[in-house]
């Protein structure tokens, strides 16, 4: 469960990730002049976790996740159409979904449509920014007839975004609430996902979810120490969750 939770919070933040800093400090200086890198691979307790594919022009073209044990995941293409983002899925079985990002209202807000094999719409999301450079505040989950099925609050809670989240569902009633704290340093991008990306973004030191009582789901819950390079992307990092009983080593290869 733990695994899956983790490649679904990857997915879901890959999309905004970036490499820059607002940070004057010597370090926010350093980044400011790193030379970008590019995620390439991901590995998780020496196995593959990750691995992704770049154009000449450092846009994303492909995404491989795998699971613990080596099999297929996930296997994502990516294109671009205007201001658009096309992202085909194919999972293990070959069932496939259609993923479209894009941006609206002047770009205050933004829309990813989820579509069946056979084209049909299954559901959609819909981001609200705030004026700030953190990024999204609300994000909202419609059904195909605009039934709104969850919705997420989002409140930035320090310099480096890192932030609390409240989940609720169609009716408004509370699921559970996430608390992330990020660093300022580095993350490995690419063009294609500057689409619903922040001006500071860094890599997750600790994750704790919350459920309805308000109580710490610590099998759930972690802190990451991380081992940087000179420009201050990660190279590695310890991740520990809080029940104790799981520690995962993750190290990171770029193009």
């Amino acid at each position: 469960m733990k695994y899956f939770l983790f490649l679904l919070l990857f997915s879901l933040t890959m999309i905004c990730c970036n490499n820059g800093s607002d940070d004057d400090s010597p370090m926010g200086n350093l980044m400011e002049n790193a030379p970008r890198y590019l995620i390439h691979k991901i590995y998780r307790g020496g196995i593959l976790n990750v691995e992704r594919n770049y154009s000449s022009d450092s846009i994303l073209t492909s995404q491989t996740i795998y699971q613990s044990n080596g099999d297929l995941f996930l296997l994502q293409n990516y294109s671009s159409l205007n201001d658009t983002i096309v992202a085909i899925s194919m999972d293990a079985d070959n069932d496939t979904t259609q993923l479209r990002y894009s941006y609206l209202d002047n770009n205050t807000n933004a829309r990813v449509d989820r579509f069946e094999p056979d084209g049909v719409l299954d559901n959609y999301t819909v981001y609200t920014f705030s004026n700030d450079s953190c990024g999204y505040t609300t994000i909202e989950f419609f059904n195909p007839d605009n039934t709104i099925s969850r919705t997420v609050e989002i409140e930035y809670i320090d310099g480096n975004c890192s932030y609390s989240t409240d989940y609720f569902d169609g009716a408004g009633d509370l699921l559970f609430s996430e608390i992330i704290i990020k660093d300022n340093t580095n993350i490995g991008s690419s063009k294609l996902t500057d689409l619903f990306q922040t001006s500071k973004q860094g890599n997750t030191l600790e994750y704790t979810i919350k459920d309805i009582a308000g109580n710490i789901v610590e099998s759930s819950s972690y802190v990451t120490e991380y081992e940087y390079n000179q420009f201050g992307y990660i190279t590695s990092g310890t991740t520990t969750y809080l029940d104790g009983n799981t520690v995962e080593n993750t190290t990171y290869e770029y193009w």
